[in-house]
């Protein structure tokens, strides 16, 4: 589905945990050369379009709270959504292990996340949300921050 067919206040990504750095050398080929110090790889929930690699998003926010959030410049650099096939993006739908990169630095809100091995194992309910600067605007309007 392209983006641009999806309601801006449903225009995010949601990221349940920074997967497990034996999880990341599983699933992507060379990781040493994908992953660094501005870079992450969690676990990102049901994509709500089909995002190319190099996408680019300026907010991150709690899921549950968006007053607490974070302008930043991350780009989508790597995808994986089954069985360790890199993908040349997210695909629509899919639950996937990416690599972001933060060109600024990794944020608190991201590096706080919790370590984790797959979907649904953190203790915590608390998850963020990645999304730009229009779709957190509508979000703001439709859930008020």
């Amino acid at each position: 589905m392209e983006e641009s067919r999806v309601p801006p206040e449903q225009r995010f990504l949601r990221v349940e945990g920074i997967a497990h750095l034996d999880v990341c050398e599983k699933v992507f080929k060379e990781l040493s050369s994908k992953i660094g110090p501005n870079r992450v790889c969690p676990f990102v929930s049901f994509a709500y379009a089909d995002l190319p690699i190099g996408k680019e998003f300026e907010i991150i926010y709690s899921c549950s709270e968006p007053s607490k959030y974070t302008e930043t410049s991350v780009r989508l650099t790597a995808v994986t959504q089954q069985l360790a096939f890199e993908s040349d993006g997210i695909p629509h739908g899919w639950k996937t292990i990416c690599i972001f990169e933060f060109l600024s630095g990794v944020p608190e809100i991201i590096s706080g996340l919790p370590i984790v091995q797959g979907w649904y194992v953190s203790d915590t309910k608390e998850h963020v949300c990645i999304c730009n600067k229009e779709s957190f605007d509508a979000i703001k309007i439709s859930r008020p921050v």
